[in-house]
Parts: C-alpha cells; structure tokens; sequence
C-alpha cells in the first residue's frame, strides 16, 4: 500500500485500527507545521523543543480523535492545527501557572511556514496563523522594537542587527527581551 497518496483522513482512520505506518506518514506530514508553530510560539514564554514535543502529542491526539462522521466535521488538517496549537498554548500557560521560567533561547520564525507540498487549506491555515501571531506581537511593539524583531526572525545574530540598525549589542538584547515579555502577555490568552 502506498501511504504517501492517502489522504489525512484515511491515514488517522489506518492510525485508529493500529497501523503505526500510517501514523509516520501522517508525522512527516506534519512535521515542519509543528516546528514552525514551536518557533513562533517560544516568543509567549515556552521553550522550542518543548514546544515541538507538545505540538507531536497534539497531532498524535487528533489522528487518535478525528471523528470525520460528526454534522460539521472540520477537515482533518484544520482539526490536528487546532489540536497542536492548543497542545501548545496549555503547556505554555501550565508552565506559566507552576512560575516557571521557561524562556531560553528562541529560534527564528521560517518565512515558509507551509510544506513544499502543502495543499491549499494547509498553506492559507499556515499563513493565517503566522499573519494571526505576528500581528500580534507587531501590535505591541515599539518602531525599534519592530525593527529589532524583523531582523531576528529572519536569521540575524545580535551583532548583525546592531550594526544594521547602529545600535549596541545591549541595546538589541534590551529591545528582544522586552519583545518576549510583550508576547508573553499576547499569549496569556488562547489565539
């Protein structure tokens, strides 16, 4: 049989009867929605990798759930987004709640969220949540501060955005810390 032309919906149904292949299949899949997500959502106060393993616990849930039969059933890949981004959010706020800090280093948010192969519903879901959090964030932001997280998603070090914006390194470190202080207070509540 070969997994990579069934769809999501058929692979969870295979996943439900103990086909761990079809699982995999669904994995990989999935795979660079859940590191995007883990990487954006950092900003609010979890930590990547953490993040990651929730987001993977998340889609394990939805292919384990996914009810197609229900009046109103959402598409599978709108029900696992859901299950992995709330995944996420409740290990954020749990980890808030136990006064944690989890706030390490963060990691660049990819200017492809989507899969090279993403479906059409895949790619609009990826950029509405990237839209969605960025907004957000950008909303709360000082100009300098804006321009400080532009450039840090996009890959630069600390002393590449200093020298870019003629600033010092402790400037820019200021500017990022406070940018994760205000996202922590974006994402105190579910999006």
């Amino acid at each position: 049989m070969s997994y990579d032309k069934l769809t999501d919906k058929q692979l969870s149904g295979l996943f439900k009867s103990g086909d761990e292949q079809a699982f995999e299949v669904l994995y990989r899949r999935y795979e660079k929605t859940i590191k995007s997500l883990s990487r954006i959502l950092c900003f609010a106060g979890g930590n990547a990798e953490d993040l990651w393993q929730e987001g993977f616990l998340g889609l394990y849930s939805a292919a384990k759930s996914f009810d197609d039969g229900k009046e109103n059933a959402s598409s599978f890949k709108t029900f696992a987004v859901s299950c992995i981004k709330n995944r996420m959010l409740n290990a954020i706020a749990a980890e808030k709640s136990d006064k944690r800090k989890a706030m390490t280093n963060t990691v660049p948010i990819e200017d492809n969220v989507n899969e090279p192969f993403a479906s059409p519903e895949e790619m609009i879901i990826g950029e509405e949540t990237r839209n969605e959090i960025t907004e957000a964030i950008n909303e709360k932001l000082s100009p300098f501060e804006k321009k400080v997280f532009e450039l840090y998603v996009a890959g630069y070090k600390y002393t590449e955005i200093a020298k870019t914006l003629s600033a010092k390194p402790k400037t820019v470190d200021n500017a990022l810390q406070r940018i994760k202080n205000k996202s922590k207070e974006i994402y105190s509540k579910p999006l």
